[in-house]
């Protein structure tokens, strides 16, 4: 590729901050150097997956990547950074002098290209005109603040004429005498933290009680939020590793009078800037509150210091009666207002230690720390009850009500991580809801009126299978050796019209006491090996998929005619269907059920046995029934990190399975020390929330988030990763139901 010769431009200064992606050291030593020495804040990143980490952190005025990355293109990091809401213009780096930048990325977007070796001069006169068209496209980030507003300043030095001048500087640049407050021993300043806010802390690195990196180290972990600005002699390479300990700018003590001022504005800019970044990716933009994200994080924190200390937490799911009318008599707007008048409500009703966030649209939670029993809940229930019932005055005069039903879930009563209390918590608002809502209900109670439940879920199941309410879930399947999607497993999930999701733990035995599990499992044979067949055309593909079928489905007649005839209409070829039987169904020892099992296999369908060692059938059926694998459960996974017990059960079934030339793959893997075992003790293939949660296959992408989740696993365990379907690492932008056959 022909480069334009690139006009000098006015001056080499750059005030921005430019994050530099680039896997060659040298190269990104040699570009950060270039950047620091024209005055930008610069962050780097070797790979792309560290690339998207740093901007969920930092707005950047422009990015500097290279055309190839691991595992992933320039391209797909542009696509990623517009998904965050970047706007940063982007320069390539290219080993290629020759490279041909791809079409699909937009021209407003790039910048330019340099070839390898880099020309410095050229780097620095792009670099200059990148941040000035990023300073056009970025949103505007908050200011400093003005000179009546300088707020409190700490000076760290144990050497009195160091003090001396930086308060000189400081005074200059507005702060009054007396708000700049002096400290000799970073104990003294820990102390002064604790008690005041500082606007910015000026801090030497030689002190009598704390040296080098310690000293920003414990001020950053006693407040992470306060602006720090080095004031130090010490050498660059160590005044650079103070920003990494969570400084945010150095000034030179030789130039202190020149340095200090720009340095502490630069500070205060940077951390308003992170801190806005933060801001907008954990809070509701309409409330205030914090975003199902953030909330779903604290509430996984706080369950884990219960355990702790050996207290207890509650979550508080709301959702509000009465709020669409509201919508549909004055607009949307006074929907709005309403949403913000609930979300103050609710903060002022809590304690301090409490935490409330907006789950969306009129769905809300809270989380009440430190409570022993149900007793200790049931005010703050009633607060926030009494809070919601009344009236909302809108900006136009129009004054509204609304209610709220509220379900409890206690920790661990109902749950012990973040994702079991919430859902327990959603049930019971459900509950409080259908009995007339303005009231609140206690996950805990829903079993006193378990069989009135059963009876309603009886009724919904068959209005479900009329309705066709049902939906099909894909998790894929990954090959430890490759680390690439070698299946997908289909999941049947339901949620009711109007209504909670309801567990395949409640609703599929229903299905198969009620007969109804054969029509049912029809429809998820075709719809898993139609889509599969989609799935494959779209990524040019072959890809597994695998069903779980009852004993009554095995026991139909011409079950597995049925099956054929389903591969032949959606073109899919039967050694890419895997059927999944349990231990229960091996226990039957029906002649239907062998016969069907054995034309499945003679028509080169795959039959694995799952949830292997929970049940009750003998090492016998193994010999008895052919089938092709096998999944180890994951009750036997999950503790494979703390008991030696379950590491030699698993190494054992592998090791049996293998002796019995069955493939192995274990189910619900949700850590790296977990793949690495089973890796080693060379289990085939692992299925969990670590590789990627179920997905809808309607969009195309979903693929990609599942393969470079692994791909990432992949690099971390040493393994080098299949070619992945898609680089992006970001979720599909949106799914959609998947449609009965």
């Amino acid at each position: 590729m022909s480069r334009a010769k690139l006009q000098p431009v006015s001056a080499n200064v750059i005030v921005g901050r430019i994050l530099v992606v680039e896997p060659d050291p040298a190269t990104r030593h040699q570009v950060r150097r270039v950047l620091q020495g024209a005055g930008a804040i610069v962050d780097t990143a070797s790979s792309h997956r560290q690339a998207v980490s740093r901007m969920l952190l930092h707005q950047y005025t422009a990015v500097f990547t290279a055309t190839v990355l691991h595992g992933a293109s320039s391209t797909s990091l542009i696509e990623d950074c517009r998904r965050l809401g970047q706007s940063s213009p982007f320069v390539l780096l290219s080993d290629d002098p020759y490279f041909e930048r791809s079409p699909e990325a937009p021209d407003d977007l790039l910048m330019g290209v340099l070839s390898k070796p880099l020309d410095e001069g050229e780097l620095l006169e792009l670099a200059v005109r990148a941040v000035a068209v990023g300073k056009q496209r970025r949103p505007p980030s908050i200011a400093p603040p003005n000179d009546s507003q300088r707020g409190l300043a700490l000076v760290l030095d144990d050497n009195p004429g160091d003090v001396e001048f930086a308060r000189i500087v400081l005074e200059q640049m507005g702060y009054e005498p007396g708000s700049i407050i002096e400290a000799r021993r970073v104990q003294d300043a820990l102390e002064l933290v604790g008690q005041r806010h500082f606007a910015v802390a000026v801090v030497d690195l030689s002190l009598p009680d704390a040296s080098g990196l310690d000293v920003i180290r414990q001020l950053y972990t006693s407040n992470p939020h306060l602006p720090i600005v080095v004031a130090s002699g010490a050498s660059r390479d160590v005044c650079e590793q103070a920003l990494a300990c969570g400084a945010q700018e150095i000034a030179s003590k030789d130039s202190l009078m020149q340095e200090l001022p720009s340095a502490i504005k630069r500070a205060l800019l940077r951390k308003s800037a992170d801190h806005d970044v933060r801001y907008r990716a954990t809070h509701d933009a309409m409330t205030s509150l914090y975003n199902r994200a953030h909330f779903t994080e604290v509430l996984d924190r706080a369950v884990a210091r219960m355990r702790r200390h050996s207290t207890s937490c509650a979550v508080i799911y709301i959702d509000l009666d009465g709020f669409k009318p509201i919508n549909d008599k004055f607009g949307h707007a006074a929907g709005d207002e309403a949403l913000k008048a609930i979300g103050t409500r609710l903060m002022q009703t809590l304690r301090d230690c409490d935490c409330a966030a907006r789950l969306g649209g009129d769905e809300f939670a809270v989380l009440v720390e430190d409570v022993y029993d149900r007793a200790a809940v049931r005010p703050v229930a009633q607060r926030i009850l009494r809070a919601l019932a009344e009236p909302i005055i809108l900006s136009n005069g129009q004054s509204v009500r609304v209610s709220g039903s509220l379900g409890i879930a206690l920790c661990p009563t109902s749950g012990n991580n973040a994702l079991d209390l919430m859902d327990a918590a959603d049930s019971a608002m459900f509950v409080a809801k259908d009995a007339g809502g303005s009231q609140f209900c206690f996950a805990a109670d829903l079993a006193s009126v378990t069989h009135d439940s059963r009876n309603r879920l009886s009724v919904d199941l068959k209005e479900a299978v009329a309705n066709a309410d049902f939906y099909v879930l894909f998790q894929p399947q990954v090959d430890l050796k490759t680390h690439g999607i070698t299946g997908l497993e289909a999941l049947l999930r339901w949620r009711r019209r109007n209504g909670p999701r309801v567990g395949p733990d409640q609703f599929v035995p229903l299905l198969e006491q009620t007969g109804m599990i054969v029509d049912v499992g029809a429809w998820v044979l075709r719809e898993a090996v139609s889509s599969a067949t989609l799935w494959s055309l779209r990524h040019k593909r072959r890809v597994r998929v695998a069903v779980n079928v009852s004993p009554q489905q095995l026991e139909q007649p011409g079950f597995a005619m049925y099956v054929q005839q389903v591969l032949k209409d959606a073109r899919l070829a039967p050694e890419l269907l895997e059927l999944e039987i349990t231990e229960t169904v091996l226990m039957r020892d029906t002649g239907m059920i062998q016969r069907t099992l054995s034309e499945l296999r003679e028509a080169g369908v795959r039959i694995v046995l799952d949830d292997f060692g929970t049940g009750y059938a003998s090492l016998s059926y193994l010999r008895r029934y052919k089938v092709d694998g096998l999944k180890v459960d994951r009750t036997f996974i999950e503790p494979l990190c703390e008991e030696q017990s379950a590491r030699v059960l698993v190494g054992g079934i592998i090791d049996l399975a293998h002796q019995l030339q069955l493939e192995v793959v274990a189910e619900g893997v949700e850590n790296l020390d977990q793949v690495r075992y089973l890796r080693d003790r060379g289990c085939d293939g692992c299925q969990g929330y670590l590789f990627g949660r179920p997905h809808f296959l309607g969009d195309t992408r979903s693929s990609g988030v599942w393969n470079v989740r692994s791909a990432s696993v992949t690099h971390e365990s040493g393994v080098q990763p299949a070619t992945p379907v898609s680089t992006s690492i970001l979720p599909p932008a949106n799914t959609a139901k998947i449609q009965g056959a």
